[in-house]
């Protein structure tokens, strides 16, 4: 099994880090030096999570939904759903969402047209959620586009490229 920094197991401690050749991992107990193990001998107690990994808030904790990780700092992640509504959550009600493989696409088959990409200038009071809403696309999509590392600071007469999905009369 392989072990990323952040990873709990079940020896009481967060994985450090793992050696390149995969024999040792380091974990870090809650008091002491990071200590040698083989991977083997380490049972895996809670995965940790990665920008862009798919997840689902938990049962019992608000507002449920089902996203993807925008943003981590500290124990918080900012889990952006598809419709382009953003919540933040601790890492403890979130769990891991599996996302089905895209369907291999047939050979010799012409795909379609993409979207139009047009250029939008912020105005005050805008949000990416609303200027998604507006385009009928994702606040994941013009963050990953247009490079926005911080999903709330966009600025009035900031230029952006968004993907144009509405659908035309």
């Amino acid at each position: 099994m392989e072990f990323r920094k952040g990873d709990v197991v079940a020896i009481e401690g967060v994985v450090d880090f793992q050696t390149v050749d995969k024999r040792k991992v380091y974990v870090k107990p809650s008091v002491g030096e990071s200590m040698a193990f083989e991977p083997a001998a380490l049972k895996m107690v809670r995965r940790a999570f990665l920008e862009g990994d798919a997840v689902e808030v938990a049962p019992g904790h608000v507002p449920y939904m089902v996203g993807k990780i925008f943003a981590l700092h500290g124990e918080w992640a900012w889990v952006v759903a598809e419709s382009g509504f953003m919540a933040s959550h601790k890492l403890d009600q979130l769990r891991a969402r599996e996302v089905p493989p895209p369907a291999p696409k047939a050979k010799g088959v012409v795909p379609e047209p993409s979207a139009d990409v047009v250029k939008y200038t912020v105005v005050e009071g805008d949000t990416l959620a609303g200027i998604a809403n507006s385009f009928d696309t994702t606040v994941i999509a013009i963050t990953s586009r247009n490079k926005i590392a911080d999903p709330g600071l966009i600025i009035a007469g900031q230029v952006l490229e968004v993907q144009d999905d509405r659908l035309p009369f």
